[in-house]
């Protein structure tokens, strides 16, 4: 938001950022960590109550005119190796139809059937979106300094940044949410929030 005092006027910027996150490329200018002094108070959360990394969901079951029979799929970490660490979620996709009503361009609805393979597609989507919002949930809260990375020089407003904490072997990006100006009676300081982050394995 910026302030025209000769008009009086607001005006309300979007900005886009650019990704300075990929070492070796143009736009990287270095990094924030632990380590590198520009980065502190580092806490890590991660909830996994609500965990789970394979999903079995059922498409629709078929009525007595019906030639299909139930479809049935398993996505996720289904690798027969780790079958201790399975945590799964069964998903009842029964509402995903191979029938299904279309909007035309005049306005009017018209009624299609879905392939077998399309059919399993979208049921596969569907189990997909569910495992999703069943991942454990990632924190990380730090505060973010304006030193060996210069705003203005080596970042700018909603650009996306290589974030890392050593000594918990962290590694993520994070977006530059804002710019906190702080005053004080020595002087005044420029401090980074970081936001969004995005956690590398």
């Amino acid at each position: 938001m910026r302030f025209d005092p000769a008009t009086a006027a607001q005006t309300l910027e979007l900005l886009q950022g650019k990704d300075r996150s990929v070492p070796g490329t143009a736009l990287y200018n270095g990094y924030f960590s632990t380590r590198m002094q520009n980065l502190s108070g580092a806490v890590y959360t991660q909830d996994a109550s609500d965990y789970a990394n394979v999903v079995l969901c059922g498409g629709e079951e078929p009525g007595e005119n019906d030639s299909f029979t139930r479809y049935f799929c398993e996505l996720g970490d289904t690798d027969g190796q780790r079958q201790s660490a399975r945590r799964e979620l069964w998903v009842d996709g029964s509402s995903v139809r191979h029938k299904y009503t279309v909007q035309n361009a005049d306005g009017t609805t018209s009624d299609a059937e879905y392939s077998e393979a399309e059919y399993q597609a979208a049921v596969q989507n569907y189990a997909r979106a569910a495992l999703k919002n069943h991942m454990s949930t990632r924190q990380l809260k730090c505060t973010a300094a304006n030193t060996n990375l210069i705003y203005g020089t080596d970042y700018e407003l909603g650009d996306l940044v290589p974030v890392r904490v050593e000594e918990l072997g962290l590694n993520a990006v994070a977006r530059v949410a804002s710019i906190r100006l702080i005053y004080e009676s020595t002087g005044g300081s420029l401090r980074p929030v970081l936001d969004h982050f995005t956690f590398k394995e």
